[in-house]
């Protein structure tokens, strides 16, 4: 049966070196630097930019010159504006130019793109849909009439594109279908810029501690969503840098600020109501040392509503009014003390809820057991291994125990008889009448070792060894 066996597996650092060593049944010794989990020099290959296209007939393509742009015409494409070349193009139908609906190509975007519209030159207006896209300035030369075609474009993030129809609602005079193209650079765009933040919600109104989640929202000079970095801040109470409020104790209006990296910012209005509802007091004691109260304690409210509460313990004090009250911890017993004010003022929320802890400290009153002294039965020490130290040790799926020694010569030999600098033994048996092997090094071994270090550790993970090494001791230049 072959023995669990040390796999590769290392990791390096100014102390130690994980060593992993493989152990097979023939005894082959390989001791390398595994690397680390998850490594992986093949990267995941890109996706195609456009996705899930409809018109399903419709198809993308490359934009090159000669090519067709047309599904239903053999019209060829002339003349490619420069910032346009290696671009994607979707093919459409020519026979769609008639189409009128809002929506009429859909398609998604795999990774933040520019889609630009080549439109015919004989319009007389465009469609409403595509009088807010930025106009390039320059145009797509074919061999169609309606050539050269201005184009016209604009910024998406990844996911869903949305395109009307080539004479919806707000186009005239257009007698050939759309051209659509989409790339990863800016096209005609200068590069996006963050031009707007804006907070949501603008305003709210809360309860004093209560919290509110604020989102920050960028948007580029194309009125587009664009990745920010905001540095969250408010005039009354706190927010976290991922936007969470908590609402302070006092009443009033205050900013939530979000400042985007550019230096652009937006400002919502919070404003904190005064809550006269009532809250809630928690009182817990944590109570260490020697001879503990038996009885545990008091705790006591403005002086007038009290509980018993044990010495490790919580109780709770409802529907108090929201304000200042005072809290006493009674009834301590003598060799123990509180630590802190006591009796201390506590500020109750409206609606909520407060805490206070009393930390007790008891000392021994003598009357204890104690221990005087400590006797070993030796009668129950079994030494075989005399002269081989350290014997970190590990259980295995195989129910044996593996251990690491340093010098010596494991188990049957002695600090001469079969030593060597590093071993592996395997120890077979109950605690009483174990049964020591020397798998790989020592005296008499299953397996010769020449590996030179001390080991600090060693453990089993699924039947594989793995264990700590060092150079050694007095050793210098650590790995």
């Amino acid at each position: 049966m072959l023995r669990p066996s040390f796999r590769p597996r290392a990791a390096y650092s100014t102390l130690t070196t994980l060593l992993a060593v493989i152990i097979s049944a023939a005894c082959t010794l390989d001791i390398t630097d595994a690397g680390l989990p998850g490594d992986d020099d093949n990267p995941e290959p890109r996706p195609p930019l456009i996705i899930n296209l409809s018109p399903t007939n419709y198809q993308v393509d490359q934009l090159v010159e000669a090519g067709t742009y047309y599904i239903d015409r053999d019209y060829t494409i002339v003349g490619i504006p420069s910032q346009f070349q290696n671009w994607l193009l979707i093919k459409t139908a020519n026979d769609d130019k008639v189409a009128s609906s809002d929506t009429f190509i859909a398609f998604d975007l795999t990774d933040t793109a520019t889609v630009a519209i080549a439109y015919d030159k004989r319009a007389s207006s465009l469609p409403s849909w595509l009088n807010s896209w930025r106009d390039d300035g320059v145009a797509l030369e074919t061999t169609d009439n309606a050539s050269p075609m201005p184009i016209r474009s604009k910024r998406y993030p990844p996911g869903p594109v949305y395109l009307g129809a080539n004479l919806s609602a707000g186009a005239s005079g257009a007698q050939s279908m759309y051209v659509v193209l989409a790339g990863d650079s800016n096209g005609g765009d200068p590069e996006p810029q963050v031009t707007e933040v804006k907070v949501s919600p603008s305003s709210v109104t809360l309860n004093p501690n209560q919290t509110q989640q604020f989102p920050g929202n960028a948007i580029d000079q194309f009125g587009n969503p664009i990745s920010g970095s905001f540095t969250w801040s408010a005039t009354g109470g706190t927010i976290s840098q991922q936007g969470l409020y908590t609402a302070g104790d006092s009443p009033g209006q205050f900013g939530v600020i979000a400042l985007e990296g550019s230096g652009v910012s937006d400002t919502a209005t919070v404003v904190i109501s005064a809550n006269t509802s009532a809250g809630n007091l928690d009182v817990s004691t944590a109570t260490t040392g020697a001879d503990l109260d038996p009885d545990g304690y008091t705790a006591t409210v403005d002086g007038s509503l009290s509980q018993p509460i044990g010495v490790n313990d919580i109780v709770s004090f409802t529907d108090l009014a929201p304000g200042d009250h005072t809290v006493e911890l009674s009834g301590v017993a003598g060799n123990c003390s509180v630590s802190g004010a006591n009796p201390r003022t506590v500020s109750v929320p409206g609606g909520g809820t407060a805490s206070t802890s009393f930390n007790v400290t008891c000392t021994s009153t003598g009357t204890g057991t104690r221990i005087s002294g400590i006797t070993f039965d030796w009668s129950t020490h079994i030494r075989r291994a005399p002269g081989s130290d350290n014997w970190p040790t590990t259980w295995s799926d195989d129910d044996h125990q593996y251990s690491v020694w340093g010098d010596g010569g494991g188990f049957g030999g002695t600090n001469t008889d079969g030593r060597v600098r590093l071993g592996v033994a395997r120890i077979e048996g109950p605690f009483d009448n174990y049964t020591g092997f020397n798998r790989f090094g020592g005296k008499n071994p299953e397996c010769p070792s020449d590996i030179n270090g001390k080991s600090r550790g060693i453990i089993s993970l699924g039947g594989v060894l793995y264990m700590w090494v060092t150079p050694g001791s007095g050793a210098t230049g650590y790995q």
